[in-house]
């Protein structure tokens, strides 16, 4: 039987959570509560592929992490239970400062018409400093190999 057909509020222990981690079954915890996400799955905006990740496990600090705190309200519809048992360490609900905090660098972005979400200066960023290195490194063994020759030619004469 499907835990959205039993009796409410369902008791998980994170090892039943931890079975119920494909598409079909998809199942993640937040704070506790268990919610089943299998009509959801595909409509995700982050996408199928986060919530094949996410999908059996306690998610608390990714969602709080990637969410605004009004997404919550978002999760009620999938309800179906609790989690009686913890894999990861329970942490304290975020309070205001947090909150607060979020929502000002949330303002920040929005103000300076970035999105931190958008990975490609962030990509950029990275081929830039790979580009570097391995430059770098070229250049370092270039110069080696060079003295390297012309020390053995010096000893050859």
């Amino acid at each position: 039987m499907a835990a959205s057909e039993t009796k409410f509020p369902r008791k998980f222990t994170w090892q039943e959570l931890a079975e119920l981690n494909e598409e079909h079954n998809a199942h993640v915890a937040v704070r506790g509560k268990v919610y089943d996400l299998r009509r959801f799955f595909r409509k995700h905006p982050g996408g199928v592929d986060q919530m094949r990740l996410a999908a059996g496990r306690d998610v608390t600090q990714l969602f709080e992490m990637y969410h605004d705190f009004s997404v919550a309200k978002v999760l009620d519809q999938f309800y179906v239970g609790e989690l009686i048992t913890h894999e990861l360490p329970v942490y304290p609900e975020s309070g205001e400062f947090a909150k607060t905090l979020k929502k000002r660098v949330k303002g920040h972005f929005k103000q300076l018409g970035v999105s931190p979400k958008d990975g490609r200066w962030t990509l950029l960023r990275y081929l830039i400093f790979l580009t570097a290195i391995f430059s770098l490194w070229y250049l370092q063994v270039s110069c080696c190999v060079e003295d390297y020759f012309s020390t053995l030619r010096l000893h050859r004469v």
